[in-house]
């Protein structure tokens, strides 16, 4: 019939008085009767799996941000210039295991496998540090104490390599200054520059034997893989001479000692051999052996090694004489033809 409303519609609950549209584009917004969002039914459905659900979806739900290669996902705390956080509720998993920085360059990198941390860049701590299941403690930088795996083991390996490409260059392979400030009449203080002390604990009813314990080891290492490698000085320990700095104060110091050994016997009472410092007969000098030199260039007492053979009434012992000093082989001879016949050492 024509004239005949194609669609007859009422306010909101059924009531009121009818109005009439030919089709649904001639039907005004204000003229529909529920137009509150809240109103409809069924908003608690979740209908359209292509948009996020803030309430949390069942199986969870995967969040893409683009769909061509190489586009990005960025969340941003406000609009606001005064940016928030950015939080994560619980904890963060990378799938990737890698943290990367505005450049692109994996900074922070994690994995299943050794190495399962890698940090690249400087890096810089303004606390303290505790490794192997160790707490961090205020009075020490890196406390390194603990059970580690069965096995051998190395507490701190230090072994970088410095490309040498400039004159009067150098390379540390540890290196440090430490610093005590006394800031009272305080006594009794005490530092040490390295503190170290190798322990062998046998814990077994069993014998386990050591066959070294050393406390501090040092060896040099020439290498030339081309051309010729010049060292004026090979040292594997050097005391260096102490340095005063007065600074308007005054310094007192009772003994100074560039090497200072103990007495070696402990109570221990199974050790066989003790030595106080021990030399190695030195062999093997293309031009001379020496096993020990005290003093100057010449010196108050030398000690040749095996560049040298002593004859039969001869030792490889030589000491200063006279003024200036000059280095005298002590000898020894039968005294018979003096007094007795008794040996004794004399100055030839």
């Amino acid at each position: 019939m024509v004239g005949t409303p194609l669609l007859t519609c009422r306010p909101a609950g059924g009531a009121g008085t009818p109005f009439a549209c030919s089709d649904l584009n001639a039907c005004s917004i204000a003229a529909l009767g529920t137009r509150d969002h809240h109103l409809l039914t069924g908003l608690a459905d979740d209908d359209h799996s292509i948009y996020a659900l803030l309430s949390g979806r069942s199986g969870g739900q995967l969040l893409k941000g683009g769909l061509a290669a190489s586009e990005h996902l960025t969340l941003q705390s406000t609009a606001h210039a005064n940016r928030g956080f950015v939080r994560a509720q619980d904890d963060l998993q990378l799938l990737s295991n890698i943290l990367r920085d505005a450049a692109g360059t994996n900074r922070l990198q994690l994995a299943t496998a050794s190495p399962h941390l890698t940090l690249t860049g400087n890096a810089q701590l303004s606390g303290t540090l505790g490794l192997l299941n160790t707490a961090p403690t205020a009075d020490v930088g890196l406390n390194l104490d603990a059970f580690p795996p069965a096995g051998n083991f190395t507490g701190i390996y230090c072994g970088p390599t410095a490309q040498l490409n400039a004159n009067n260059t150098w390379s540390y392979a540890l290196s440090g200054v430490a610093t005590a400030r006394a800031i009272g009449a305080y006594t009794g203080l005490m530092m040490f520059g390295l503190n170290f002390e190798s322990r062998a604990v046998l814990i077994s009813a069993v014998a386990a034997t050591f066959s070294q314990l050393t406390s501090i080891r040092a060896s040099n290492t020439w290498l030339a893989t081309a051309g010729t490698l010049t060292i004026t000085d090979s040292r594997g320990v050097h005391a260096l001479a102490p340095s005063s700095l007065p600074y308007g104060g005054t310094i007192a110091i009772t003994r100074n000692f560039g090497i200072d050994v103990d007495n070696q016997d402990d109570y221990v009472s199974d050790i066989a051999t003790i030595y106080g410092i021990r030399v190695a007969h030195q062999t093997g000098g293309t031009v001379a052996n020496y096993t020990a030199w005290f003093g100057p260039a010449t010196p108050y007492l030398l000690v040749k090694g095996a560049s040298w053979t002593p004859a039969a009434n001869e030792t490889p012992v030589w000491l200063a004489e006279g003024t200036p000093a000059t280095s005298r082989q002590i000898k020894w001879k039968l005294y018979s033809a003096l007094v007795a016949a008794d040996k004794v050492m004399v100055l030839v």
